[in-house]
């Protein structure tokens, strides 16, 4: 089972730093098998049924996403320290490392990349939690830009494309 925290609310309201870490509880093995604590719990909540049918490369995407993500939500609650779990281990224990074997190579897994994207100094994240749209459908999405390297300013204009993935073709812009 996940382990709560208190609602997020309540974190922001903390006159304490807020970090998170140790997540987001989807750890695999270079062969893509999940560890025992994804394998009971999020695994199948997030993939479904047949979760068990899919390739190393499937899971290693749903984990680089999800990772992605939750760092773009923590960053726009302004969280004080955000550390994903874990970057280095065993390679058979509970929670597994990000990079694929030999640990020599130090060949990253694809949550690496995700990871050092959703860290970027200057970044864009929609809070749209819905990702399905329907015609005639009015919505309201929140854009956060960031740019935690004061010495950088930015300026410029920010383009939003919606592409259909049955077609790759551009619905709106």
């Amino acid at each position: 089972n996940f382990i709560v925290s208190p609602p997020f609310d309540q974190l922001m309201e903390s006159d304490k730093p807020v970090v998170t870490n140790e997540f987001p509880w989807l750890w695999f093995n270079d062969r893509g098998e999940a560890s025992g604590f994804t394998e009971g719990s999020s695994l199948p909540r997030l993939m479904g049924p047949g979760w068990e049918a899919t390739t190393k490369e499937e899971r290693w995407a749903l984990q680089a996403w999800l990772t992605q993500e939750m760092i773009e939500i923590y960053r726009r609650l302004g969280l004080d320290g955000i550390q994903p779990f874990v970057y280095i281990g065993d390679n058979e224990g509970s929670t597994f490392h990000y990079f694929q074997y030999p640990l020599e190579d130090l060949n990253p897994k694809p949550v690496l990349g995700a990871i050092a994207n959703a860290f970027e100094p200057f970044g864009v994240s929609i809070d749209l939690w819905d990702r399905h749209f329907f015609t005639g459908e009015t919505l309201e999405a929140v854009v956060y830009l960031f740019n935690d390297d004061a010495s950088q300013q930015r300026s410029g204009s920010l383009l939003l494309e919606l592409i259909s993935e049955a077609d790759g073709q551009t619905v709106l812009s």
